[in-house]
């Protein structure tokens, strides 16, 4: 196999194009970075085109030679680089691991729900902050969920920052992307209850029962639900708070209502 060593290769710098959004999105590609990111990529069969590799990078804790061999029984290219290409790439600098893979971007919408008489599901909506939206892919995998709906979306759900705080739940949770107003026509098709959370709720969430299937809706970290989720929510309740302050955070307040249905 013939090393790529120079950072100014047509490929390599085609590649460090896609730490951008706009390139990412224009390519429908991005890079998976990281020795467990890559693995679970894998064994959730998520479209991979092409695998790079750095020896000198490698971990001695992770059997990266079994992972490669993988790679290749599923007929993936492998291409080894070097460790300044591999820097050029990177976007963890001080942890880098020596494997990157190279994905395609693939989205699904509401429609391709299939929705049955005991699902549960996370609505995301407007959500800013990277590492929130991966945290919410994070959780949704810890309570087993049936999927995430990102609504009005405002953060790329293919950054770096979000496949990383999802520690790979990015590859293990189904998520659909969609405008609210379409997550509400289509929820009343379904038959799906939309629950909201709000501290001017008049019911507690622990005082009343949830029928499946259903959907429990988080909204911007800065200016909660839309009016357009909150008119549309079958259910509207709160969280007891104790202290002064009325807000413990999306992640937190998500978990409450996941570990209780």
């Amino acid at each position: 196999m013939q090393v790529i060593t120079s950072t100014q290769n047509s490929e390599i710098k085609d590649l460090a194009k896609l730490k951008q959004k706009e390139y990412r999105d224009s390519k429908k590609q991005f890079l998976i970075e990281g020795y467990w990111l890559v693995k679970l990529a894998i064994e959730s069969n998520f479209p991979i085109s092409k695998l790079y590799i750095c020896k000198e990078l490698f971990h001695k804790k992770f059997d990266n030679e079994s992972l490669i061999k993988l790679v290749i029984n599923q007929n993936v290219e492998v291409q080894e680089i070097s460790t300044q290409v591999f820097q050029k790439l990177s976007t963890i600098q001080s942890s880098m691991e020596g494997l990157m893979a190279l994905a395609s971007k693939e989205v699904s919408d509401i429609d391709d729900i299939q929705v049955t008489d005991n699902s549960i599901f996370i609505v995301a909506e407007s959500i800013e902050e990277s590492s929130n939206l991966g945290g919410i892919l994070r959780l949704a995998d810890n309570v087993g969920a049936d999927g995430v709906i990102v609504t009005d979306i405002r953060t790329d759900i293919f950054s770096p920052v979000v496949i990383r705080s999802s520690l790979g739940a990015f590859f293990t949770v189904n998520f659909y992307i969609d405008s609210s107003v379409n997550f509400i026509d289509w929820a009343r098709k379904q038959n799906v209850l939309t629950v909201a959370t709000s501290p001017n709720a008049s019911e507690y969430y622990n005082d009343i029962q949830y029928p499946r299937p259903l959907a429990v809706m988080v909204g911007s970290e800065y200016q909660g639900l839309s009016r357009v989720l909150i008119d549309g929510a079958d259910r509207i309740v709160k969280i007891p708070m104790k202290g002064k302050i009325n807000s413990m955070g999306i992640i937190p307040s998500l978990a409450v209502m996941m570990y209780m249905l």
